[in-house]
């Protein structure tokens, strides 16, 4: 939220990390302009280099900024050292589906929708809307909702949730992806933007735009056990690629790549 911050300091020895563009999708105009000039092209090139947290967005930003290939470099977000696999019996009168988040890419409404009438109570992680409320209300899905978690809070709801439901529509990286499949969880989330380079082989990936979809891949991960405990196991081989040390060592070549040629 602060790229312009970069323009105060030394070019040479700065990095500059781009979470994503999606403001760029959002605003048009003049805010636009405004937006992509002191947000994104005065900073990206007043740095060594910038940093995006996923392929995806290492594409939006050379697609969007012009930036030279060798310039933008990807490194992933690491998950904390906290999410461990801790195995649980997956229940299935009710199954307790986690959501997370109530931004407009979160998909709310139509994952509520795509629930209905299926044996299920939502644990939401979030601040409501009255249309995310009416949502609840009008396809009388269970839920109980909190916000403003401590980490300690937010590994406990992941722990006792039989499924992550992440069918978002847009996402630079995806976090809960990754924090559900080291925990042993299987998810279920979109097949748009960096989510299936997040989740890799170990989700069910659904499109987003349809709640039949969505639906149906509820439906199979609560009916198919076999299908629901391979998500498992390929979801903690998925999420060793970003534990803190593997970021931590790309982050630290870079930095001293950056040194060398600052000297």
């Amino acid at each position: 939220d602060v790229n312009y911050a970069v323009l105060l300091m030394r070019p040479a020895r700065t990095v500059l990390t781009i979470p994503d563009v999606v403001m760029l999708h959002r605003f048009s105009g003049w805010r636009r302009a405004v937006a992509k000039s002191l947000w994104f092209d005065l900073p990206s090139r007043r740095v060594a280099r910038v940093i995006a947290i996923s392929e995806f967005v290492r594409s939006e930003v050379l697609e969007t900024l012009g930036c030279a290939p060798e310039h933008v470099i990807t490194i992933h977000v690491p998950i904390g050292p906290q999410f461990v696999p801790d195995p649980r019996p997956f229940s299935t009168a009710p199954t307790r589906v986690l959501m997370i988040g109530s931004a407009w890419n979160k998909n709310l409404v139509r994952q509520t929708e795509a629930l209905r009438d299926l044996p299920v109570e939502v644990d939401f992680v979030g601040e409501l809307s009255d249309e995310h409320r009416a949502a609840f209300a009008r396809t009388r899905v269970a839920y109980t909702q909190s916000y403003g978690l401590t980490d300690a809070e937010i590994l406990e709801r992941y722990q006792r949730t039989d499924l992550l439901l992440f069918a978002s529509t847009y996402e630079g990286f995806g976090m809960p992806i990754v924090e559900a499949q080291a925990v042993g969880r299987p998810v279920i989330t979109g097949r748009t933007s960096a989510m299936p380079e997040v989740a890799g082989e170990a989700a069910c990936f659904v499109d987003a735009t349809s709640v039949e979809d969505i639906r149906a891949g509820v439906q199979r991960v609560i009916d198919d056990a076999g299908y629901r405990a391979g998500l498992v196991a390929n979801g903690y081989i998925n999420a060793a690629r970003f534990t803190p040390e593997r970021i931590a060592a790309q982050h630290a070549e870079l930095y001293r790549e950056i040194v060398r040629k600052s000297r």
